[in-house]
């Protein structure tokens, strides 16, 4: 059957935050004579946790600004304007539909409850076509379905590999449409608090695809980090020790299969080794978690998580707020707890760390510290911090159970010199800007 042309639809930008390799704006507009970008700030996305904390803090929204302000300028060069509106999606969306005579909406789809619940209620309203636009690979290429995947990674890798499907990058829009009507004015953003990370931060780089291909080609090309990338990833101090693409890739200003073409392309003149292969790694993981919210639901965010255990962990918001603010003692999660708090950003290494300090040494709750995580991480993605969270508190995916960090053997592995303990358990916020 055919594929049915709309004359206009709504592009409804959501964590897709580019115009190159857009899978779900390349279907629109394949199928509509215009379209017509949006994207709607929803008041649910800045809300409060249950814990009460900014379900997006100030690092976070300052960092969706001007990834939506890069946005803004790539759409305006295509002849378009990116329409900007604060309300809940399934309200604003049907509401402009009706306005500006379009017939339906495209969007990339999400893999958790509250993101996939505004999804049913705009479907009852108009055409709501959603495709896999965030992932790695073809889902719909899967040997197994996306909602069977294995409940482990590796079950899931060595399954993935029998038939190893990693779409081409969809292409740009030759051109985009302006709105029928004047844009709304500033009252459209959300506020902006003044935030200024620490002059330290191991992410000194701003928001946008612009910003995240600059990055990309100094990692890849100039430095040549990529070969490195399995012996460094683990380093703690400055931006070189890792890729720090999960921003850029939490939003949407970067594609995963930007990166990997780019990987394969690196190979291809650089030779292929551990590394290249661990950049591919880590991406697939991304592909498991969003897969594992697909297969599980609202376990995900359960306090006996997907294998629906006996809640663990008591309450005690004193101690809770000795490790938000890194003040529990422990020098090691304290520095690394620094850095989150002064910076929006924290290491793997540093992430693990800090959990397991949480859960196994502290004995909270372990929902609390993603939440906490949640509000804070630039590069926050829904599926990776709960997944995450619940693999080290023993109810995820880890077929080992619980996964207990020794800090002090962490430290002297990881900072055997004490640089970064030094440098974060001294630091002082800066001022206001």
């Amino acid at each position: 059957m055919p594929s049915r042309t709309y004359d206009r639809v709504l592009f409804w930008f959501r964590d897709d935050l580019r115009l190159n390799d857009n899978l779900a704006l390349r279907h629109a507009l394949d199928r509509a004579r215009q379209v017509h970008a949006v994207f709607v700030f929803d008041p649910l996305r800045w809300s409060k946790t249950p814990r009460g904390f900014d379900k997006t803090g100030p690092f976070r929204t300052n960092f969706l600004l001007e990834t939506l302000e890069d946005l803004r300028q790539q759409v305006a060069r295509a002849g378009g304007e990116l329409w900007l509106e604060q309300g809940a999606p399934q309200e604003v969306l049907p509401r402009l539909a009706r306005r500006w005579g379009a017939q339906a909406v495209f969007a990339t789809q999400a893999y958790t409850q509250e993101e996939e619940d505004r999804e049913m209620e705009l479907a009852a309203l108009l055409p709501l076509h959603l495709y896999h636009n965030s992932v790695l690979l073809d889902f719909d290429d899967l040997p197994f379905g996306d909602r069977k995947t294995p409940s482990t990674f590796t079950d899931f890798r060595l399954r993935a590999e029998e038939r190893w499907s990693v779409p081409e990058l969809a292409a740009p829009p030759e051109r985009l449409w302006p709105a029928p009507e004047p844009a709304p004015g500033p009252e459209a953003l959300p506020p902006r608090r003044p935030v200024r990370p620490h002059p330290a931060t191991a992410f000194p780089f701003g928001g946008g695809s612009t910003q995240a291909w600059l990055r990309l080609e100094q990692y890849f090309w100039k430095s040549q980090d990529l070969a490195r990338y399995k012996v460094t990833r683990d380093q703690m101090l400055g931006p070189g020790f890792s890729s720090k693409f999960s921003p850029w890739l939490a939003n949407g200003a970067i594609s995963p299969r930007e990166i990997y073409w780019e990987v394969k392309r690196f190979e291809q003149q650089h030779g292929a080794n551990e590394s290249t292969y661990w950049m591919v790694f880590e991406l697939l993981w991304r592909d498991f978690f969003k897969l594992m919210a697909l297969k599980f639901g609202p376990k995900l965010f359960w306090p006996g998580g997907i294998k629906g255990k006996p809640p663990r962990g008591k309450w005690d918001p004193e101690a809770f707020e000795r490790w938000r603010l890194g003040q529990t003692g422990q020098p090691f999660c304290d520095a690394n707890m620094r850095e989150l708090l002064l910076t929006g950003f924290m290491s793997n290494r540093g992430r693990q760390n800090a959990a397991s300090y949480l859960v196994h040494e502290l004995g909270l709750p372990w929902l609390a510290g993603a939440q906490w995580f949640e509000s804070q991480l630039i590069d926050y993605d829904p599926t990776s911090n709960y997944g995450n969270w619940t693999y080290l508190a023993g109810v995820g995916n880890d077929p080992r159970g619980e996964r207990t960090f020794n800090l002090e053997g962490q430290a002297q592995r990881y900072d055997p010199q004490g640089e970064f303990q030094r440098l974060w358990l001294g630091a002082q916020a800066p001022p206001e800007p």
